[in-house]
């Protein structure tokens, strides 16, 4: 089954209606004017983005009204080639109409520019002869980079994890190993220097870094110095996997939330700690990604669980509204939302509630980050690799054999799936 839907733009018309400033603000998100850059002021390439969105909404057979503007994304790659990221809303329009995906194509002739949106049926690939099945997202499969052939380990990101506490060394290693698997370039771990032997035995290619901790096993207002005096050199802060709850590490995690001035992650201890005071939030300025289950979500709330699980969305986006950022809400359908944007992950399965797997996909999230990715787009990917690796985990060993380090095994065999998947569509994908 196939729709197609084609859309033809006056450029000129275009280049008229961009003399009011409100013109972009209405047809592009703020997202999309970012990526656009300097290339903002085209009126070539606004008529085409224009063009393709008309031409998406054509697919989706709903005119103005349930789908506008604002709700469908056209992003180019570095390669110039336009795709389309669509809300949940505009994704069960298209799975009501047995479609699974859209790809669009702009071209330019004269003062015309000309746009076709295709709507396919989703494939679903089973591994071999495996009863179960591996779903795929066409459109985050084609957003993971290619690496470079002349990169260097710099280029792809430099990521500090800041956790661990007596006991609770497993966390902030999990994390660790998740984040080079995803194909982090350097993981600076940061742990109070009582643990920092049993991190570095557990570890072998990240870098550890020991903090004063004044001989008690976490982080301690003595701790803060150390950390801010290297943070210039990190791209992105994943806080708290194993960080613990004493009140001293709290108000060793609130001094720091003040004073970072990088993208960050927060997680695990780090969540119960802004729980104490999440107004905080109103006075950190990098983007910033919390990753709560229902009952963190609840306490960062002051709600009930039950009122978070029954309606998980609007917990999400209350809490994205008020304080500008990007809530992955994990559980059986992951929810990513900056307030504006909702996506729900779809891998993923029961067996992968286990100790450790949140620190996994921490990992993962803030080493993407730290690479380059926009943290929304960082935020989808996330929960996606990681819900594939862990669906391959569940293939072999069961959901209910495996643990949090089967998924950190199993993260290089799903980008290999990913590979696979590009190579049988016959797409490329971006270099980085």
């Amino acid at each position: 089954m196939m729709e197609v839907g084609i859309d033809l733009c006056q450029i000129s018309r275009i280049e008229k209606a961009m003399s009011r400033p409100s013109f972009l603000e209405k047809i592009l998100t703020e997202e999309e004017r970012e990526a656009l850059g300097s290339r903002l002021q085209r009126p070539k390439t606004i008529a085409g983005i224009y063009a393709a969105k008309e031409a998406v909404m054509k697919v989706l057979g709903t005119g103005f009204g349930p789908v506008g503007f604002q709700d469908i994304q056209i992003f180019h790659s570095p390669k110039g080639r336009p795709r389309v990221s669509l809300p949940p809303k505009a994704r069960k329009i298209i799975e009501d109409r047995g479609l699974g995906k859209v790809r669009v194509s702009i071209s330019h002739e004269g003062d015309l520019a000309i746009a076709t949106a295709t709507g396919v049926e989703v494939t679903v690939y089973a591994k071999d002869n495996s009863p179960s099945a591996l779903h795929f997202d066409p459109e985050l499969n084609r957003s993971f980079l290619r690496r470079d052939r002349a990169g260097y380990k710099g280029q792809y990101g430099r990521l500090a994890i800041l956790g661990g506490s007596t006991g609770m060394a497993g966390a902030v290693c999990m994390a660790a190993q998740a984040a080079l698997r995803s194909g982090t370039g350097l993981v600076y771990v940061v742990v109070p220097e009582s643990i920092s032997t049993i991190v570095q035995i557990k570890l072998t290619e990240a870098i550890v870094i020991p903090v004063p901790d004044e001989g008690k096993g976490y982080f301690t207002s003595a701790s803060l110095p150390a950390i801010l005096d290297k943070q210039e050199g990190w791209d992105c802060l994943a806080i708290g996997p194993g960080m613990g709850r004493e009140k001293e590490s709290i108000i060793w995690f609130q001094e720091l939330l003040l004073k970072v001035n990088r993208p960050m992650v927060l997680d695990a201890d780090g969540l119960f700690a802004l729980s104490r005071d999440p107004d905080l939030l109103d006075r950190v300025k990098p983007p910033l990604v919390i990753t709560p289950h229902e009952m963190e979500m609840a306490r960062l709330l002051a709600w009930k669980v039950e009122q978070v699980r029954g309606d998980r969305e609007l917990a999400a986006r209350t809490f994205s509204e008020r304080y500008g950022v990007i809530t992955l809400l994990k559980g059986p359908d992951t929810l990513i939302t900056d307030g504006k944007h909702f996506y729900t992950n779809t891998t993923g399965n029961p067996g992968m509630a286990t100790a450790g797997s949140g620190d996994v996909l921490t990992g993962i999230l803030a080493g993407f980050i730290a690479h380059g990715y926009p943290p929304i787009l960082a935020s989808r990917l996330a929960p996606y690799l990681h819900g594939l690796a862990g669906d391959l985990a569940a293939e072999g060993l069961t959901q209910e054999g495996m643990v949090a380090g089967d998924i950190i095994a199993l993260i290089p065999s799903a980008f290999s799936r990913i590979e696979a998947w590009k190579e049988k569509e016959g797409d490329g994908h971006a270099q980085d």
